[in-house]
């Protein structure tokens, strides 16, 4: 497009020195004509020259709006593909927040799971052990009860129930 633009005034500049040379030659053939005479070739010329540039403006002014509308479809996709991009960035924490509450409900029930299998396996250990053992291991049990529940200072319900 810019190179257009010198072009046309190259041929302009040309047209309007061969303009002058016509002028200068009728003037060296006849000196008694007039140079209103060379005028409807100057208006012809400068006619043509208006017309190509009349038709290069309408093709500049319609690349204008070609560019302009393509444009506006771009960033119709833009907003578009970023508003895609934030709702998957809203679904990606969403999951990454359900899957830290399924890391935390499978750690709280293998505990569970843990603590039940040791407490099986005390049953059935205490199952298998001799009566007086196990009153003995009961008394030892509840002495470091009374012990925690006077060393440590109390934080917890279950600890300031008074043990018979």
């Amino acid at each position: 497009m810019k190179r257009d633009l010198p072009d046309d005034g190259e041929q302009m500049k040309r047209r309007w020195r061969e303009g002058q040379e016509l002028i200068a030659k009728l003037k060296a053939i006849s000196p008694t004509v007039e140079i209103e005479e060379a005028e409807p070739q100057r208006e012809e010329v400068s006619a043509v020259v208006m017309e190509d540039t009349r038709k290069k403006m309408v093709s500049s002014d319609n690349k204008v709006r070609q560019l302009e509308a393509q444009i506006r479809e771009e960033q119709r996709t833009f907003a578009s593909n970023r508003k895609k991009v934030e709702e998957l960035e809203h679904e990606r924490k969403k999951l990454r927040n359900e899957l830290e509450h399924e890391k935390a409900a499978r750690e709280e029930a293998g505990a569970k799971v843990s603590a039940l299998n040791l407490e099986h396996s005390a049953f059935g250990y205490i199952q298998d052990m001799p009566q007086s053992k196990i009153v003995c291991y009961a008394k030892i049990a509840v002495q470091l009860k009374k012990k925690t529940v006077c060393d440590v200072p109390l934080h917890c319900r279950w600890m300031t129930v008074s043990i018979p």
